[in-house]
């Protein structure tokens, strides 16, 4: 079906939901494995953000899913980018308790100091969502010694 509206015309880039999310967003969010990189094949660009400035990134860190962090870093999106709110991947995977993302993003540079629009930290947002054990973890591990 996805294929019969892409050959009449069906527009990737301008198709929208109410969130300004594209279908590359959507197809991210059901855990679409085979629909994403279908989509990303048939023209989706990756470098899209949502009407709050989030990024595919900062979707699949919120989900915590690994192969997709590693996919969307490797293909050139910003481990450090912020949205309107000031917050980044490592933010989103804090609050959403993704804690699987946590490793992933500090190993591809992601800068756990960084602050949201309200001054947070990722660290010490993952101290007021009481996962901060996890995240600590994760940045000592992903350190260079």
């Amino acid at each position: 079906m996805v294929d019969v509206l892409l050959d009449h015309g069906a527009d990737l880039e301008n198709a929208r939901d109410e969130d300004g999310k594209t279908p590359l967003f959507l197809a991210l969010a059901q855990l679409g494995g085979e629909m994403f990189h279908h989509l990303i094949r048939r023209g989706a660009r990756i470098d899209v953000q949502d009407r709050n400035g989030a990024t595919l990134l900062h979707e699949a860190a919120g989900y915590g899913v690994v192969s997709y962090i590693e996919y969307l870093v490797e293909s050139g999106l910003n481990v450090n980018h912020a949205d309107e709110l000031g917050r980044t991947p490592l933010h989103v995977a804090v609050l959403n308790d993704a804690k699987t993302s946590f490793p992933t993003l500090l190993n591809h540079g992601a800068d756990p100091e960084l602050c949201d629009a309200d001054g947070y930290s990722a660290i010490e947002r993952a101290r007021m969502e009481g996962n901060d054990a996890d995240l600590l973890f994760a940045v000592e591990q992903s350190w260079d010694y």
